[in-house]
């Protein structure tokens, strides 16, 4: 799984509003988006993309989404927590 911890999209990346969903540099959308908690307590979004379309594109070699053996692909956006927030500060 690939992911950006600045709760931005890495660059290529990009959020599609008409499509409420986040876009790949080859310009596939992803399928879905999960909200999810890590331990330490901050939410991020995994968007799924399509394993079929992800191993057909010209850009794959260079890709930033996960190449897992599961039947998805994903990428992940961190947002960080108000706790983890203040404590970045004073780092």
């Amino acid at each position: 799984m690939a992911a950006s911890a600045n709760g931005k999209p890495e660059e290529g990346f990009c959020y599609n509003k008409d499509a409420g969903m986040l876009q790949c540099p080859a310009g596939k959308l992803a399928m879905r988006v999960e909200k999810r908690t890590a331990k330490n307590g901050n939410t991020y979004l995994r968007y799924i993309f399509s394993k079929v379309k992800c191993r057909k594109c010209p850009l794959r070699e260079s890709c930033r989404v996960g190449r897992g053996k599961s039947k998805e692909r994903s990428y992940s956006i961190t947002q960080a927590s108000e706790k983890n927030l203040e404590r970045l500060k004073f780092e």
